[in-house]
Formats: C-alpha cells, sequence, structure tokens
C-alpha cells in the first residue's frame, strides 16, 4: 500500500481505523499473540499457590499458568479433551481487565480451548491494551517514518467503564 505509486496517507490511515474496528469485535483466540511455553517449569514452583506468580515471569507464561489453575478452578465440562499446559506447549495469550481472579493475563491453547475458559477470556479481554500492544506501537513505527501519526481511536464504553490492567 506504502509503495504503491498511487499512496494516498488517507487510505492507510481508514485501513487503519477499519483494523481498528474489526479487532474491537474479534475473539480472544483471534486477536491473541502467539507464544510457547519453553521453560514452564522454571515459572512453576511446587509450592506456587493458584493465581500468584513469582515476580519477573513473563507475561505468556503468566498466562498459561493462569490458563493451569482457572482449568482446575473451573467445573469443564469436558476435561477429557483438553489438557493443561506442559513445557514447548504452544499457546495465545491476552491482556484482561479487572476479573473476580485478579488475572492481567490469560493463555488458551492455539487449536481447541474449553468453552468455559473462552468464554472467561472473551468477557474480560483488555482490547484497547491488546490493540496498543500489538497493532499501534509497530504502526507508529512505519507512520513516523512517512510523517504520519496514529489517528486517535475511540474504544467501546465497556473497556472505558471497566478497571484496566496495564
Amino acid at each position: 500500500m506504502i509503495l504503491s505509486d498511487d499512496f494516498k496517507p488517507s487510505k492507510l490511515l481508514d485501513y487503519i481505523a477499519e483494523k481498528h474496528r474489526d479487532a474491537m469485535k474479534e475473539t480472544a483466540m483471534n486477536l491473541g499473540k502467539g507464544s510457547t511455553l519453553k521453560d514452564l517449569p522454571k515459572w512453576d514452583d511446587f509450592d506456587r499457590k493458584p493465581f500468584r506468580f513469582s515476580k519477573g515471569t513473563p507475561a505468556h507464561y503468566k498466562a498459561g499458568l493462569a490458563y493451569n489453575d482457572l482449568f482446575d478452578r473451573m467445573e469443564i465440562n469436558d476435561k477429557f479433551l483438553f489438557n493443561k499446559f506442559r513445557i514447548g506447549d504452544k499457546i495465545r495469550w491476552v491482556y484482561l481487565r479487572k476479573n473476580p481472579y485478579g488475572l492481567k493475563t490469560i493463555g488458551f491453547p492455539m487449536e481447541d480451548c474449553p468453552i468455559e475458559l473462552s468464554e472467561f477470556a472473551n468477557a474480560y479481554i483488555n482490547r484497547k491494551h491488546q490493540w496498543e500492544a500489538e497493532f499501534t506501537k509497530k504502526a507508529e513505527v512505519v507512520l513516523n517514518c512517512i510523517g504520519l501519526s496514529m489517528p486517535s481511536q475511540n474504544f467501546s464504553s465497556a473497556d472505558q467503564e471497566q478497571e484496566e490492567y496495564v
């Protein structure tokens, strides 16, 4: 788009606005950032309490451990179809708004996810933070190079009303 002969800044900004609108309607599964849990035991001590994480635990490990904690806490109807995360599992994870467990992130499997955990992620996803972390910062680098800035984004009232974790 930027390298084409008929480039118009307004087209690029319209495209960004359209992607933002689409992202605000997406499920957590589609907005989640992909990661791998290579060193899971390093962050999951045997004496770790559910929903509590060691200082310095990376966000994607907190998300994976939060999934495992919720998996144990919730009454998952199809536990025989799903597993808790193990070493090397690939996950998607999102930032969360204020929720009953005090979690800042939640992970879920790349493929199928228990409906109970999917509903939790969709109910508490912090779309504003997810958008800013995964798109805005990267887009600003490109836009600044061509003398543009990110258009202001209007977030849903649900995102603004909820106390957010950042």
